[in-house]
């Protein structure tokens, strides 16, 4: 059992980090378009500084949400491969296998957004906040447009990992409640 444990709280911790951050998100930005600050680390940026402000503290949630991703996906990953190699999970069955092909969709999605749109995504960001910093419009204007266009790809790919992770917490606490609920859960486990 603390196997399956392990991986259905890894698995609520990953949607609850998603969540959160997605949340977060969606508050911080309109709150900050409504406060109109004015940020003076950006004296010479003429455009309005609100996106600036919510973008620095979203990032910093982001931030958090991925390391808590970085920790509960090997977590989650090694306890399920443990449940099927230590046969404490009935193998071959369509619900661990349903199991193990979540996993390994959320493990593609993450590696595509940690190893390919985030290092774009961050670098147009930091070269956005450097023009804006030194009151380089255009040049600003340009790395924005950059970041904005991976954007929705972005948000569409924490979605999905959001969906695919609930649906994998979904399923590690449908068998775990499974099999104690039919007596199979080994006494060790």
């Amino acid at each position: 059992m603390f196997l399956e444990c392990v991986h259905v709280i890894a698995m609520g911790l990953w949607v609850g980090s998603l969540g959160m951050a997605g949340a977060a998100a969606a508050i911080i930005f309109p709150t900050m378009k409504s406060l109109e600050p004015t940020l003076g680390a950006y004296p010479l940026y003429t455009e309005p500084h609100w996106r600036l402000a919510a973008g620095h503290i979203a990032a910093q949630l982001f931030f958090v949400s991925d390391i808590v991703q970085l920790i509960c996906a090997p977590l989650a990953g090694i306890a399920l491969v443990l449940l099927v190699l230590q046969r404490r999970v009935p193998w071959p069955s369509r619900l661990i296998a349903g199991r193990l092909v979540v996993l390994t969709l959320l493990m593609a999605m993450l590696s595509y957004r940690f190893f390919l749109l985030a290092p774009r995504m961050d670098r147009e960001l930091s070269l956005y906040r450097a023009a804006a910093s030194a009151g380089e419009m255009p040049v600003a204007e340009t790395h924005l447009v950059g970041f904005n266009s991976d954007h929705p790809t972005a948000s569409r790919v924490m979605t999905a990992t959001f969906v695919m992770a609930f649906a994998g917490l979904a399923l590690g606490a449908w068998s775990a409640a499974s099999r104690r609920r039919a007596g199979n859960e080994p006494s060790n486990g």
